[in-house]
């Protein structure tokens, strides 16, 4: 054990840590707000953005559809977090209460278990020293660790075979190339 795997350790405990404070229910609805916000954003961006152009005068039509989906995503996002705080806090007042804390620790787990999944995933694109690198391929936690973020995508395909509508979302989505070419009209 190295100090990588002390890190990991240290960073799993604070991700369970979350995960029992805010429980079961927060966990999980924070996890589909942000999923319903990113996809009702990306529908309705641009009807957001017409929306915004006339109550706000002087906004560049190249910013609003950054705006509009900036405004949406909050919107939602904010809306479902509240209704599952609320939730949450009638759990809290039955003997689900521990159960709920237990299930937040093993999705407080899972959560911080992807997150450095995705940095060591990252960590791997960046050009780091050969000194860096040789202690991660020395950590016992990161073996583990590094498979974490490819086997979620792995069994999410599986759970959600329509996954290449998400593809064609992203495509729709406004990109740099995008808004220079909203400059233009």
């Amino acid at each position: 054990m190295n100090w990588i795997d002390i890190i990991i350790i240290i960073l799993l405990a604070v991700a369970v840590g979350i995960g029992f404070k805010k429980g079961l229910v927060q966990e999980i609805v924070g996890i589909v707000a942000l999923i319903i916000a990113f996809f009702l954003a990306l529908k309705l961006h641009l009807v957001a953005a017409a929306m915004l152009t006339k109550i706000i005068s002087g906004l560049p039509k190249h910013i609003a559809p950054t705006v509009g989906f900036v405004a949406v995503f909050l919107i939602v996002f904010l809306a479902i977090t509240l209704a599952g705080w609320l939730l949450s806090k009638i759990i809290k007042a039955t003997p689900l209460d521990l159960a709920d804390k237990i299930g937040g620790m093993v999705i407080g787990l899972v959560k911080g278990a992807l997150i450095i999944s995705v940095i060591l995933l990252l960590l791997a694109l960046a050009p780091l020293p050969k000194e860096f690198n040789h202690k991660l391929d020395r950590s016992g936690m990161i073996r583990s660790i590094r498979k974490v973020a490819p086997l979620v995508y792995e069994k999410s395909k599986g759970l959600w075979p329509k996954a290449q509508k998400l593809y064609q979302e992203f495509e729709k989505a406004p990109t740099p190339k995008k808004v220079e070419e909203l400059k233009t009209i």
